[in-house]
């Protein structure tokens, strides 16, 4: 901590703002190890005010990221939230698919479990597929893909998009080879006929 504090002298001295946003962010790593977790969100804050005033979106989208982690580690996704959306945006704006569909997946996630917001959940992983299908990644499209069958079955009363999502998933883990997998999806399948 005294090296960072002579370093962040150094950098408001020199106005070095990228660098001050990141000795801040060494900083209130210490202070999270350290089990001081509100001093370590008030320098993120501080972080995002340096990056929101300079228009730094790099700096501004892995503290965007980190404080939804953060907060989701101290059980508070509603808080989370808003910080994981405002991420999609920015990582849209980098061209960052792989981390804006990370964000859409946190998204989805505090939706469905912490808000019960099914619908908005629904979105938001179909927003998350997209990109993985973008990125041709037929492992992370293929968990996607069971968590909105999941849903639509489970919580939407839909089990023609439950099957089609299970079905589409199936076809991504046979092309991975991935036979455990094809084990659960179709199971999943069996299930929604089921019921």
């Amino acid at each position: 901590l005294s090296y960072y504090r002579d370093s962040l002298k150094v950098c408001v001295e020199h106005h070095l703002r990228i660098n001050h946003t990141l000795v801040l962010c060494s900083i209130a790593s210490i202070h999270w190890k350290q089990g001081r977790q509100a001093e370590c969100l008030d320098l993120y804050a501080e972080v995002l005010k340096i990056c929101r005033t300079m228009n730094y979106r790099r700096g501004l989208s892995n503290a965007l990221t980190a404080v939804g982690n953060f907060l989701l580690l101290l059980d508070r996704p509603h808080e989370a939230l808003p910080y994981f959306l405002e991420s999609t945006s920015v990582f849209a704006e980098l061209g960052d698919f792989t981390n804006e569909a990370i964000s859409w997946r946190m998204v989805a996630t505090i939706y469905q479990h912490a808000c019960c917001a099914f619908d908005k959940a629904l979105e938001a992983w179909r927003k998350a597929h997209f990109m993985l299908a973008r990125l041709g990644d037929l492992s992370g499209a293929a968990q996607v893909l069971y968590e909105m069958g999941r849903l639509a079955r489970d919580h939407i009363a839909d089990p023609a998009h439950a099957v089609e999502y299970f079905t589409t998933a199936l076809e991504h883990a046979r092309a991975l080879g991935d036979a455990h997998r094809q084990g659960d999806l179709l199971n999943a399948i069996g299930i929604t006929h089921w019921k």
